[in-house]
């Protein structure tokens, strides 16, 4: 599921979480109750048919929590602030980043480094386009491609950079704070 919402597959993140809803439900499995339904606010902030999404994906993050387990967190703060660009809270959103990266260092947990580092450049950009250097873009565009060289490392190495893992480097040029010879 988690790669699904990494490539941005909406359809496929879907029916992953109402699967997931319907066994915890069943068998009363709370974490996995929480984590369905994180995914499933998700999926609705993305097909614009949640009235409060943000709201929505803080109280099931905050079910999560409940059950003790912080494993996920980095990833369930970046989806937030995902949604909170989508929905033009850019500044909470790079609060939201913020935590999720504080978090993953006081737990050494880099595994959502590159995607939460990648969500922060697009809402630095979302906050002020002119503002974003050079350099930061380049650096984020490493971070990426090291996710999806550590992907193909575990086993999905049908990945490819320029195509399934939402590409820095097109991001940049688009908006022309890359050019073609660096």
């Amino acid at each position: 599921g988690i790669v699904h919402q990494l490539r941005g597959d909406v359809e496929a993140v879907r029916e992953l979480a109402e699967s997931l809803i319907a066994l915890s439900t069943e068998h009363g499995f709370q974490q996995w109750l929480a984590f369905g339904r994180i995914l499933d606010g998700w999926v609705q902030a993305e097909q614009g048919r949640d009235g409060a999404p943000i709201a929505r994906l803080r109280r099931d993050i905050g079910e999560y929590r409940a059950t003790g387990n912080e494993l996920y967190i980095p990833f369930f703060l970046g989806l937030l602030a995902t949604t909170q660009l989508r929905y033009g809270e850019t500044v909470e959103g790079l609060e939201t980043v913020v935590g999720a990266l504080a978090m993953a260092d006081a737990t050494e947990s880099r595994l959502w480094d590159p995607e939460l580092h990648r969500l922060k450049g697009e809402l630095l950009l979302a906050r002020d386009p002119g503002a974003v250097a050079h350099h930061e873009v380049h650096a984020v565009r490493g971070r990426l491609y090291g996710f999806t060289h550590g992907l193909k490392a575990i086993g999905f190495g049908h990945l490819d950079a320029a195509d399934e893992v939402r590409p820095d480097v097109a991001f940049a040029e688009n908006v022309h704070l890359v050019d073609h010879a660096s």
